[in-house]
């Protein structure tokens, strides 16, 4: 590992800018919740499907409810689409 400023070992971290995670948690939640509905749908899989740790879901959302209406009207719009209502 190359060192840091002050000569010691660099530490590993996050890197410099977004990290377009937030996104990502996102668009999986959207898919997720069209395919098996809120209840069916956990924290847990989100992250698996978004490949992020469940940690970095909790670190961004405080919970599967803030998670659905985070943009509203996104998911409801995403939900209604996929059915084919209009």
């Amino acid at each position: 590992m190359p060192p840091g400023r002050d000569g010691a070992p660099a530490r590993p971290g996050r890197r410099k800018g977004p990290s377009g995670t937030r996104p990502l948690i996102l668009a999986a939640a959207r898919e997720l919740f069209a395919e098996k509905g809120f209840d069916g749908t956990s924290l847990r899989a989100v992250a698996r499907s978004a490949g992020v740790d469940p940690a970095l879901v909790h670190h961004f959302f405080a919970g599967k409810e803030a998670l659905f209406v985070d943009r509203p009207g996104a998911v409801h719009s995403h939900l209604l689409h996929r059915t084919g209502v209009r």
